[in-house]
């Protein structure tokens, strides 16, 4: 397994990174706001906002973050904010699935990326083009984080099936990730953020209602 050098953050990237992770601060927002579950229309809508905002804003400005000049942008954001926003209106009494994907989208696929390019290090066997350090990253950040963001709103006080404990949180949590990681590692023309958002819904939700609900 050869070793690559550190690749480093350009400025482009450190902001890219930014933006990715961002909206993942918003189910810890709404740990301190009462809200009704199943989520209503107008908190689905706050959110939608919020998404489109940052999916507005990162494809205006996409030249800035842009790895490569004819990098598309259109689908990076739509598997991003379509994936959570696909299940917030399907499953507005499941919000918790709707935060651990964004979970595995913010912080296993970010911390992917940011650790991978900074640490460099051993390919992985079946694409040269990432790196064991990323692909660790991945799964280390994004599994307690994802059933962090599962777990919160799970303690809801109007959560509809009540609360879960860590060991189920992080039994869905795992459940979204590593294939999520997989998925995001395999050499692929499909976009990342589509390929991991749909692994994540699919998996997530399996687990949560084999689990959980």
């Amino acid at each position: 397994m050869n070793a690559a050098a550190p690749a480093g953050l350009s400025r482009a990237e450190r902001l890219r990174r930014g933006w990715h992770m961002l909206p993942g601060l918003l189910p810890v927002v709404l740990w301190f706001v009462p809200h009704a579950d199943p989520v209503s229309p107008t908190l689905r809508l706050i959110a939608f906002a919020v998404l489109i905002s940052i999916a507005a804003t990162v494809a205006v400005r996409w030249r800035r973050v842009a790895r490569r000049a004819d990098e598309p942008g259109t689908a990076s954001v739509l598997g991003y904010a379509g994936s959570v926003a696909l299940l917030l209106t399907v499953l507005p009494g499941h919000a918790e699935c709707a935060f651990a994907v964004l979970g595995v989208l913010a912080f296993g696929d970010g911390s992917a990326t940011l650790v991978g390019k900074s640490l460099g290090g051993p390919r992985l066997p079946w694409n040269r083009e990432k790196s064991l350090a990323g692909f660790a990253a991945f799964i280390a950040v994004g599994v307690p984080m994802t059933a962090l963001l599962y777990w919160g709103e799970r303690t809801n006080p109007e959560a509809l099936d009540g609360p879960v404990t860590p060991a189920t949180a992080w039994a869905v949590a795992c459940a979204g990730v590593l294939p999520a990681a997989v998925s995001e590692s395999v050499d692929s023309a499909v976009n990342d953020n589509v390929r991991v958002g749909l692994t994540a819904v699919v998996c997530v939700v399996a687990a949560h209602f084999a689990w959980a609900a």
